[in-house]
């Protein structure tokens, strides 16, 4: 069959149907004539014209049945031509002049804007009441479109779901009674010769109005199918040079004629004669029409906005998601609509955000928000911290101890730098991409004292697989994924050279755990993620996983949302309701109000729209950002990180009641969970001087990186697979002990190399400049299962834009296991650089710095108190959990139940590292992937329960 057959078929079908109705019609019509020639009931004290008697019978009105509509025809065929002309005009003019209100005059309140394709019954009904759906693809288009055109629905926009579904009905009342009176001025008003009464009910011209409706959507989806053939034959016939113009050309000419009338745009002539006829014969039955075109016109200001309105409160706001994060993307797939709001922007341009190697660069106040915390309530203590920031007297930062540089006496301490990703991807755009799998036991913690068996450690196991993308192992391997969008990767065997200078100290280590050194490189290239029961108790050297593709390109969520995000059909239309809101910081959830027999139910947010508006931006200069406010038909979810999700949450009303009342917040819930239990990894760098660089040799052939600067040949290499940034850097490993301080026998330590280098917490940018001789190697400590959970997130204002108090209290609780577990790490540290041969060892330790005839044989101190006191002054952190943890019922302080859903309200859950009711493992990116994995899952199945 050819393009055009289905066309003609249309066509064929209508003029049938109209030869049919005007067939029907003569012989209606032939049936009235009377064979006498006289006109029945045409006497003019029988035709009744009163304004207050209706000329039809009504059992209580004495006189003959009118018969009107007969003598009418009878009287028109008796009347002169140019009578007859006289009526077949003023028909006409009179059955135009709604056409030209609504199509001329109004055309803009006709058109009613949706993000996706109508439903073809649901375009029926909407066509069938005079209004045009709009199709915009994009939900913020949208709402644009919307307020653009109407002015209710720049205050409308932001109703709650309730007050939609009145306006609607309020509409459809005030249409419906359009169509009363209409026929209520008919029953009672006096007669022209244009026709006679049409007793209606209410519906029965809307009702009518459903034949040139369906002729009108039959025709659009027409016109869309040729459009869409049309699109594929470009794809076939043109080049990819020409491709994207010619199809942006045909978008642009054609769209207008491929969603319904569009004002200006050329329609089908069915189409326009089938609303001629409607409008002309409507003019026949009622001559009241025009008059009631006007009462209809402004119901539909109303109404235009109320179906826009609804369908996007009901298909594009289903379940709105507060942050970046892996369950909006699930959601998304599995056929819900999600609105993810992003704080920060998309910054996937930028190319540190992309090349791993270059990670330590991507600190540009456009991926980072700037938190300054404090590491405990001991002023002396912090005093003591070598990467303490100060603000000068002249506005700049300084980083070091007290005091502060001379001449700036009235300098003012920030606190400890605590840089957090703050664009679109989080924190996972900015971090070290590790991807090491936390012990089972710190998902079968999420069940204890619950024994719901919601979380185990095998499940989770099973949800790597799922959502893993293995580059570096065979497929098939067991406890590994290969089908997931999680890309990961290793270093292969050719980045280590065994004249590399760190190897001699890698070797050291293998002899101190009982490993065959010769074997070294097979270590350094093994999986430390794979699948044993004995896993989480092994000590060992290990491969570091990251999560990267197979040239070192940084794979993150992020990736997966922008995807998702403009997946399309071959159409073009999206094929999954992800919509983006960037550059909106969420202020609060918003609650439905409450009753005292029943819970809070969380129905949507609050959100400050504008670039930089929160004060942890360090480009923020006072700006409050446009209010805006979203809602959610079925949960809210918050994904804000460990610092704000807790931030938001109090600024609702949901935490502790005195901090909330201290602000002036009306309490929701009394949860003084709330932004307590913050935790963090010790990190600890054990450093000592080698004999000779430890820099690997610089290869004469190798191009001349310039770290992503204008023109850098690396980059260019890279975009093609190669070179020095499509390969692992010089911490793709790593050392996993298991101290003589385990709380549980498990591993609690993992260590990796920095040759050249100490990684000794965060600074900021300043004019200072830090650096280690290149004859340094240090050990970057983590320790895992830390025992402290005296930490906190609080708010310090009721203003959203305010960073919270965030206070880790290191040491508060546990100290005994935890500064004995690094003693013990600073001990392996030590022994590794003693035992490292030359002509790189023996390495002289230097930090922790006991004096060095004070070192034992076994690494430790002979007086303990140095090390211990440099411990608890240097250590720091950059993995902050479990601010909102999950916890039985049991537990005070458990803001979440098993299934992710915060206590004491409805339909808002908390789904991101903060839920963690222990820190996991020493790396919690991939964790909180799976959380965030495991989550979708939970959600979508209680979506499913009635």
């Amino acid at each position: 069959m050819s393009a055009q057959q289905p066309f003609r078929n249309h066509i064929a079908l209508i003029s049938i149907l109209l030869f049919s109705l005007l067939v029907s019609a003569q012989g209606a019509t032939g049936g009235n004539r009377i064979e006498s020639g006289q006109c029945p009931d045409n006497a003019e004290d029988t035709l009744v014209y009163s304004p207050f008697k209706p000329y039809f019978y009504w059992p209580f009105f004495r006189g003959t049945r009118q018969r009107c509509w007969v003598a009418a025809d009878c009287l028109l065929e008796a009347a002169g031509e140019s009578r007859k002309q006289q009526f077949a005009a003023t028909a006409l003019v009179m059955g135009l002049i709604p056409l030209t209100l609504k199509d001329i005059a109004w055309p803009e309140r006709r058109l009613i804007h949706v993000t996706k394709r109508l439903n073809w019954a649901v375009e029926v009904l909407v066509l069938a009441l005079g209004l045009v759906p709009l199709e915009t693809g994009d939900a913020r288009e949208t709402r644009k479109r919307s307020r653009e055109n109407n002015m209710l629905a720049k205050r409308a926009w932001a109703m709650s779901r309730s007050s939609i579904i009145m306006v609607i009905l309020v509409c459809w009342v005030g249409v419906f009674a359009s169509y009363a009176g209409m026929v209520i001025m008919e029953i009672y008003s006096k007669r022209s010769a244009l026709g006679c009464t049409y007793p209606a009910t209410v519906a029965s011209w809307y009702v009518v109005a459903l034949l040139p409706a369906t002729m009108h959507a039959l025709f659009a989806a027409v016109r869309r199918s040729k459009h869409e053939r049309r699109l594929v034959q470009l794809h076939l016939a043109s080049s990819d040079a020409l491709l994207a113009k010619d199809v942006a050309q045909v978008r642009a000419e054609e769209k207008k004629k491929i969603v319904s009338a569009v004002p200006g745009a050329d329609e089908d002539w069915p189409v326009q004669m089938a609303w001629g006829v409607y409008y002309i014969a409507g003019t026949l039955i009622f001559t009241s029409i025009m008059a009631v075109t006007v009462v209809e016109l402004v119901c539909w200001v109303g109404l235009g906005f109320a179906v826009t309105g609804s369908y996007k409160k009901d298909e594009d706001s289903l379940l709105y998601v507060f942050l970046p994060g892996t369950i909006a993307v699930n959601l998304a797939r599995a056929g819900y609509s999600v609105l993810l709001i992003e704080a920060g922007g998309d910054e996937s341009d930028d190319i540190t955000t992309q090349i791993l190697s270059l990670g330590s660069l991507s600190s540009s106040s456009s991926v980072n928000w700037s938190f300054f915390v404090k590491h405990s309530d001991d002023i002396e203590r912090a005093k003591r911290y070598n990467l303490m920031v100060w603000k000068l007297n002249n506005g700049e930062l300084w980083v070091g101890r007290d005091p502060a540089p001379e001449g700036h006496l009235d300098a003012v301490r920030l606190g400890v730098f605590y840089p957090r990703g703050a664009t679109l991807g989080g924190s996972a755009i900015v971090n070290a991409a590790a991807t090491f799998l936390p012990s089972d036991s710190d998902w079968d913690l999420f069940d204890k004292d619950v024994g719901d068996g919601v979380w185990s450690g095998r499940d989770m196991r099973r949800v790597f697989e799922k959502i893993e993308h293995n580059n570096y192992l065979e497929a098939g391997t067991p406890g590994h994924g290969f089908d997931g969008w999680l890309q990961t990767n290793i270093a292969d065997r050719s980045l280590y050279s065994v004249q590399s200078p760190k190897i001699k100290v890698i070797e050291a280590a293998l002899r101190l755990l009982g490993k065959d050194p010769s074997q070294v490189v097979d270590y350094l290239v093994s999986d430390a993620n794979y699948l044993d029961e004995r896993r989480d108790k092994t000590q060992g050297l290990f491969a570091l996983p990251f999560h990267v593709t197979k040239t070192w390109k940084r794979f993150s969520p992020r990736d997966r949302i922008l995807a998702t995000s403009k997946e399309t059909y071959r159409n073009g239309t999206l094929k999954f309701l992800l919509h983006l809101q960037l550059h909106s910081l969420t202020t609060r959830v918003l609650f439905s109000d409450q009753k005292a027999d029943k819970k809070p139910k969380a129905i949507g947010v609050e959100y400050l729209e504008g670039p930089s508006v929160y004060k942890g931006d360090t480009r923020y200069n006072g700006t409050h950002g446009r209010t805006g406010r979203a809602f959610a038909r079925k949960e809210v979810i918050v994904a804000g990180g460990t610092f704000n999700s807790p931030q938001i949450l109090q600024l609702s009303g949901v935490g502790p009641r005195a901090l909330l009342e201290r602000h002036g917040i009306p309490v929701v819930v009394d949860l003084p969970g709330v932004g307590a239990n913050l935790q963090e990894n010790y990190e600890l760098p054990v450093v000592g001087l080698a004999h000779q660089s430890m820099l690997d040799p610089v290869d004469p052939s190798a191009p001349n990186c310039t770290l992503g600067a204008p023109g850098d040949p690396c980059v260019e290499l890279w975009k093609q697979g190669t070179g020095p940034y499509a390969r692992a850097g010089g911490n793709a490993y790593c050392v996993l002990l298991k101290t003589n301080h385990s709380s549980d026998g498990e591993r609690d330590v993992l260590l990796f190399s920095t040759p050249g280098g100490a990684f000794r917490g965060f600074k900021p940018s300043t004019n200072q400049t830090f650096s280690d001789p290149p004859e340094t190697m240090s050990w970057s400590t983590v320790k895992m299962h830390t025992q402290n959970r005296a930490g906190y997130v609080r708010i310090q204002s009721a203003n959203p834009q305010d960073v919270p108090e965030i206070n880790f209290n290191h040491f508060a609780e546990g100290a005994e296991t935890d500064v004995g577990a690094i003693l013990d790490t600073v001990s392996f540290g030590r022994r590794t650089f003693f035992n490292t041969e030359a002509p790189v060892g023996p390495v002289r330790p230097r930090e922790p710095p006991c004096p060095a005839e004070d070192i034992k044989e076994d690494g430790f101190c002979d007086d303990a108190t140095p090390d211990k006191q440099w411990i608890q002054d240097q250590i720091f952190g950059h993995h902050p959990t479990s601010s909102n943890s999950v916890g039985p019922d049991s537990n005070p302080l458990a803001v979440l139940d098993t299934r992710l859903r915060v206590r004491g309200v409805e339909r808002l859950r908390v789904v991101d590292a903060s839920a963690f009711p222990r820190l996991p493992g020493a790396f919690p990116a991939v964790a909180t992937f799976m959380l965030s994995e495991k989550a979708s899952e939970l959600v979508l199945a209680d979506a499913r329960e009635p």
